[in-house]
């Protein structure tokens, strides 16, 4: 898979993030893990395009302040 494939990502967000202000950018879903004794956690889930892209919906996250926790890819399979 090269750098110019779409992918499938779960990106991980420390907190409770109101994710109204991506939608401007991007076409992605937030949902909520609520833990007892640990802080919660926002998981980002969406199509993104290349890494391009990737690195444009980081890039926002890192400007709003937002600590990024880590990422998942789900390449698409290509026959």
């Amino acid at each position: 898979m090269g750098p110019q494939h779409a992918a499938y990502y779960r990106i991980y967000v420390q907190g409770e993030v109101d994710l109204r202000w991506l939608a401007d950018y991007y076409d992605l879903r937030g949902e909520r893990e609520m833990h007892t004794h640990q802080p919660n956690v926002t998981i980002v889930t969406g199509e993104l395009i290349d890494q391009t892209a990737l690195v444009g919906v980081l890039s926002l996250m890192n400007d709003s302040g937002l600590q990024l926790l880590g990422f998942d890819c789900f390449p698409y399979e290509t026959e």
